[in-house]
């Protein structure tokens, strides 16, 4: 969240559903004055994914948990048409967006801990973008 706010995005949250966790990240942003919004939810039954363009995981959930997470995030999508970004540090479930038909824009190495971030874009309805295309 702190990356985030500091590259200037408007509206920064954080989801988790471990109440103690929150409560870290809570002072934590406090302390840095950065108004970010901590949410205490289920990620498979939060209502709002509409409400955000970028996504950031980092390997967050086992392989069901997260193939409901990105259905949830596709049905965003008919709640309010965007381009839809998903940052996935060290993808371990990557053939997940893949076979939701997210586009791999991008793949950069982290060779501080030996892994991968992946960049994903899910268009807006109706645009075409071809698969491996430079997202921009």
């Amino acid at each position: 969240m702190k990356c985030a706010a500091e590259s200037g995005y408007r509206q920064v949250a954080g989801l988790d559903l471990d109440s103690h966790l929150l409560e870290i990240a809570r002072r934590n942003m406090a302390k840095l004055s950065i108004p970010a919004q901590c949410i205490q939810a289920n990620a498979t039954e939060f209502g709002h994914y509409n409400d955000y363009d970028v996504f950031y995981f980092y390997n967050p959930f086992g392989h069901s948990v997260f193939e409901q997470v990105i259905e949830k995030l596709k049905e965003s999508q008919g709640q309010r048409d965007r381009d839809i970004w998903v940052v996935y540090y060290h993808p371990v479930f990557a053939e997940l967006f893949d076979l939701a038909g997210f586009i791999l824009c991008d793949e950069v190495h982290d060779s501080t801990r030996d892994t991968t971030a992946r960049f994903y874009l899910y268009p807006k309805q109706g645009q075409i973008c071809l698969k491996n295309a430079n997202c921009s």
